[in-house]
This record gives C-alpha cells, sequence and structure tokens, in this order.
C-alpha cells in the first residue's frame, strides 16, 4: 500500500497532556509524531472530529511543545490527530532530538 502522509511519521514515546473544549486535562503517550499530526496512546477515547490540545512532554530538548488539532482516526489503542495549530520551531526541534536519540540506539 503507498503511503499517502504528507509528513514522515516517527516512533517516538512521549508524555502528553490533553484536553478538549472541558476543562478537565487527560494524560497519554505519543507513539508517533510528524510535523502534520500523532497518534496519541489514550484510556479514554474522544469522538471523531472532536477539537483537541495537546502539550508534549518534549524532555530530550528541555520543554513542554504544544499543538491543536482534531480527532481524525479512532481506535481501541488511542486517538490519531491532525494538527490544525502547533509550536512549529518546537516540534521540528524536538522531531530532530528525538532523531538523534534513535540513531545513538541503534549504534
Amino acid at each position: 500500500m503507498e503511503e499517502k502522509r504528507m509528513y514522515e511519521r516517527m516512533q517516538v514515546d512521549l508524555r502528553a497532556q490533553y484536553h478538549e473544549d472541558a476543562p478537565e486535562t487527560y494524560i497519554g503517550r505519543v507513539s508517533n509524531l510528524s510535523m502534520g499530526g500523532m497518534f496519541l496512546k489514550v484510556s479514554n477515547q474522544s469522538k471523531f472530529g472532536t477539537f483537541v490540545f495537546i502539550d508534549i512532554d518534549a524532555e530530550s530538548i528541555g520543554k513542554v511543545v504544544w499543538t491543536q488539532g482534531r480527532v481524525v482516526r479512532t481506535s481501541p489503542f488511542g486517538i490519531g490527530i491532525e494538527f490544525n495549530r502547533a509550536d512549529t520551531k518546537g516540534l521540528e526541534t524536538l522531531l530532530e532530538a528525538e532523531k538523534s536519540i534513535a540513531k545513538r540506539k541503534k549504534t
């Protein structure tokens, strides 16, 4: 099957907090990430089309990277989120740091 994604997806394991319009915050784990979106492993499901706000705990760069997007996929394991706004510079820095970490683990 041909990959139709605009951005390269990277396997990661990052802690994240997210919320919808309500003030209640949930915790999840980002399992893959790109400049265009992410898959977030969560125990409570958001519905397809729901707008979410996510803060990724980017320990590798020493900051929190914020993103906003909508749920475009749901599964028993979590939710796929397509970004519509994000800390672009923070995401780029985070992805570069994670690539560097992955490369060091292989050697």
